[in-house]
């Protein structure tokens, strides 16, 4: 039995999230090098990031499940979709990080100039399509 990997992620919250719900969805998976990265986030990068990953059989459930989810619009608090105020598309990103205000852009200069990591940032939804970032 070959495992393949489904999806790659950065954070183990999201790998964990999306591994939970395949498991709902009767998709056995697992997370490959979850610990190695969560011990040492500098290894993200050496590593490819933490892959989740199913058995060969389970990939076309797994991957339909994925792109259903993956398309499936967001939604604020009263269950109305959220689209993009520019050009009225659903096609986006939630959690972007800007750096298009005053604070980001101290954060980044100071991040650059001591070599630290980027100190604020503020997220919100980027349409895909137009690249406008609103909240």
């Amino acid at each position: 039995m070959n495992l393949i990997t489904l999806k790659t992620f950065d954070n183990s919250i999201d790998a964990n999230m999306l591994r939970c719900q395949l498991e709902l969805e009767g998709v056995q998976s697992y997370l490959k090098d979850e610990n190695t990265i969560a011990t040492n986030p500098m290894y993200n990068v050496a590593l490819g990031g933490i892959k989740l990953q199913v058995f060969e059989q389970d990939y076309p459930q797994a991957k339909a499940y994925l792109n259903n989810l993956e398309h499936t619009p967001y939604t604020n608090q009263n269950n109305e979709i959220i689209s993009c105020p520019s050009c009225q598309s659903t096609n986006i990103q939630a959690g972007f990080a800007s750096y298009k205000n005053i604070t980001g852009i101290i954060s980044l200069f100071a991040a650059f100039a001591f070599m630290l990591a980027p100190l604020y940032n503020k997220k919100v939804y980027k349409c895909n399509e137009c690249s406008t970032e609103f909240k």
